[in-house]
């Protein structure tokens, strides 16, 4: 279909950040008290990266940009413009997260480019936008331009569409066109973004280098293989209730160890008694009670639109859409009552019903038999802006002069029409049905005026036709419908006898020692909340649980504090706190005992190895035989993989054997299973290439993998401090 009304079709793909076109009527930004808490926070730091300061307004500048991005990839760019459309605390809450993570993206990258020294002229811009092969990002969006007459091989074309979408006059009229605008402008953004990224990536990858040397040794070291005879002594053989080690032993292993400890996210977890807020009958008859009031309201209004927006809880309370009886079974969870409300005459309400947790009234809108599948065909002249109106009118009237005397629809539209998507068909149009989107004079000659095979001339806002409906299928009875909803919720009065309970006990018991007291002689039951962390909007099982969040990591372990939620009121207790950083001794106790008892056993075994060794004079028969024990013979092992067959990984072990004389017998070592006491019996050495250059090519292939934008920004996170504070400025 062309240029005609609303777009039928949609873009969903769309990529990251917009300039800030749409700041003003952006909703919801809960960063906004972010810069007046300055005034009392002064000697904290918002947040830095790098040692870079970060101040409140480029940080809500970037949440700006992420909503913005939100509502162009969900199509509500104009519904918040207009007031119709807010975001959920849910959705605000992670498009902040989003806009944080990329904001540090942002600025490590840009650092490196400076560095390096990376641009994009505006030529190079220029061509990746404009150019006969655009950047992928616009050539997505170039599907769209057949909707608009365009042809998206032509040149020219990313230019014209761009000037037909870009003009605010027509924005109030079509709405739409507004919607595929800021969708140009965030992909223009993006193309810049990625092709920046794209070159510092390439840079990185370029940068990479397998000399000859090193594929040769890599060569080896995976094809070269090692027979070794081996006594263990493995550790299972003692019980490790027989080690014994003291605190102090423990505290100086978790000194040692720290270092290799990865830094850990800080986390939370909670238990809570939750005491639930539940309608009772008397909350539901208060409910249907204000439903009636409504309805007596609604009954008066002219504006459905405006008064549902206002009134009525159910997502779909005013679409303005043309429903067919299948259509209403989609929406509706009662088949029955679909059927009933679909076979009311116009103006109908129904009886409220209950569904979904709300009780509902519907209303019959107008309706009409319409055919469900029209064919329409067209030919069309552009009014261009400034353009002389009174010459397109002589140019169609001849046009259609030529049809009346026996020229084929055909023929003309492939001549004359500037609907370049359809020109070469005829100007056909395709199938559209009455929910298709058209300029409201097209739609009046396909469903009320026009008759099946006789064109007519049509004006629209952008031109005029001659529109032709070619054919009409499964004439049916449309409906339109509207709903007026009221969740079912519970009263006040509900509300304050569970606020109540929760209070006494809180009083009561609302201390780390006298928590789990409280629970047993209330018989209460306690939950717990699995580990949870400060980048969530709630916890598993607490809805609208953000406030919860904020406490836990504020607080310490053991401290309590009762809370009020959407559909409970709970008491909470810290049940255990994570910081970020290195883990605490507690956190890895297990750990460093494990390794504490296989210290201790390693050093018995190898005083009772060292002694078989002694007397036994270099022979691995007589070791085994001294220990009682037998050799075992271990064929096959390379360096590359660090393991010994049938024994595991060993990589101290087998760095050894591989630099060993064959048939030497080694000292006793300990290793990650137990005490060995090795003898190397044979080496078959890799077999030499004549070209390592595959071998360079696949070494080269795995060291740019590394070099992933995701993996270097992860490599550059862990370069600098990162300091985010955002949360104490709210």
């Amino acid at each position: 279909m062309a240029i005609i009304g609303e777009i039928q079709k949609r873009i969903w793909i769309v990529f990251v950040f917009i300039a800030i076109a749409l700041v003003g009527f952006l909703i919801m930004d809960s960063t906004q008290s972010a810069g007046g808490a300055m005034g009392r926070r002064d000697k904290t730091e918002f947040a830095s990266i790098g040692g870079v300061e970060l101040n409140p307004e480029e940080y809500n500048t970037a949440v700006a940009r992420a909503q913005n991005d939100y509502l162009v990839r969900q199509q509500r760019v104009v519904d918040a413009r207009q007031g119709n459309f807010r975001l959920d605390e849910a959705t605000a809450f992670t498009l902040e997260e989003q806009a944080w993570q990329q904001l540090v993206n942002d600025k490590l990258l840009q650092q490196r480019l400076d560095k390096a020294g990376l641009r994009i002229t505006e030529a190079e811009f220029a061509n990746l936008i404009y150019g006969e092969q655009p950047h992928p990002y616009i050539g997505q969006l170039r599907q769209a331009f057949p909707q608009f007459g365009l042809d998206p091989n032509q040149p020219g074309a990313v230019q014209q569409f761009v000037q037909l979408v870009s003009n605010p006059q027509q924005w109030q009229q079509f709405p739409i066109l507004e919607q595929y605008y800021r969708d140009f402008l965030l992909r223009e953004t993006a193309v810049r973004e990625e092709q920046l990224q794209k070159k510092y990536t390439d840079l990185m990858q370029k940068s990479s280098y397998t000399p000859a040397w090193l594929a040769k040794r890599d060569h080896q070291m995976q094809n070269t293989r090692l027979a070794l005879n081996y006594v263990l002594l493995p550790y299972r053989d003692i019980m490790d209730e027989e080690v014994k080690f003291t605190e102090e032993e423990v505290k100086a292993k978790y000194q040692e160890m720290l270092p290799t400890f990865t830094e850990q996210e800080a986390s939370r977890n909670i238990e809570y008694v939750a005491f639930d807020v539940i309608a009772t009958p008397a909350d539901s008859q208060a409910v249907m009670d204000k439903l009636m009031e409504y309805k007596g309201q609604w009954m008066s209004e002219s504006n459905d639109s405006s008064f549902l927006s206002l009134y009525s809880q159910d997502p779909l309370a005013y679409t303005n859409a043309w429903f067919r009886l299948a259509d209403l079974y989609s929406v509706m969870g009662d088949s029955a009552l679909a059927r009933e409300i679909f076979a009311l005459p116009s103006g109908t309400y129904t009886a409220p019903y209950l569904e979904g947790g709300a009780y509902k009234i519907a209303r019959l809108g107008d309706r009409n038999r319409y055919p469900d599948s029209t064919s329409v065909r067209h030919i069309f002249l552009r009014l261009d802006q400034g353009g002389n109106k009174a010459a397109l009118q002589s140019r169609i009237d001849s046009l259609y002069g030529l049809l009346q005397a026996g020229a084929t629809f055909e023929a003309l539209a492939a001549q004359h029409s500037d609907d370049e998507s359809n020109r070469e068909s005829g100007g056909d149009l395709g199938w559209i049905n009455p929910n298709t989107p058209f300029f409201p004079e097209l739609q009046r000659f396909i469903y009320q005026t026009g008759t099946v095979g006789k064109p007519e001339v049509v004006e629209s806002p952008i031109g005029l036709h001659i529109m032709e409906i070619v054919e009409k299928r499964n004439v049916q009875d449309f409906i339109k419908v509207s709903f007026l909803a009221r969740d079912i919720k519970p009263s006040r009065e509900t509300d304050d006898v569970a606020f109540s309970a929760a209070e006494a006990f809180y009083e009561k018991y609302g201390s780390d020692e006298a928590f789990d007291k409280g629970v047993t002689e209330m018989g209460y039951q306690k939950r717990i909340s699995g580990t949870f962390r400060d980048n969530q909007f709630s916890i598993v099982n607490l809805p609208q649980s953000r406030p919860v969040i904020d406490w836990a990591f504020n607080a310490d372990k053991g401290d309590v504090q009762m809370f009020h939620l959407e559909d409970k009121h709970i008491v909470v207790r810290v049940k255990d706190k994570v910081d970020k950083g290195k883990p605490d001794l507690e956190a890895v106790r297990t750990q460093l005992e494990a390794e504490l008892i296989n210290k201790k056993k390693a050093d018995q075994l190898l005083k009772k190895a060292e002694q078989a060794v002694a007397n036994a004079s270099g022979d691995l028969q007589k070791i085994a035989s001294n220990l009682g024990l037998q050799v075992s013979t271990a064929s096959n092992a390379t360096f590359g993989s660090n393991f010994i067959p049938q024994v595991g990984a060993e990589p101290e072990i087998l760095g050894l054997a591989f630099g060993m004389d064959l048939n030497q017998v080694s000292a006793p070592m300990a290793g990650k299973q137990g005490v060995f006491i090795i003898q190397p019996t044979s080496v078959q050495l890799a077999e030499e290439l004549p070209d390592y250059a595959p071998v360079s090519l696949r070494l080269n292939s795995q060291e740019r993998n590394r070099y992933s934008l995701n993996s270097l920004l992860e490599a550059f996170k862990k370069e600098v401090e990162i300091v985010d504070n955002r949360r104490l400025f709210n």
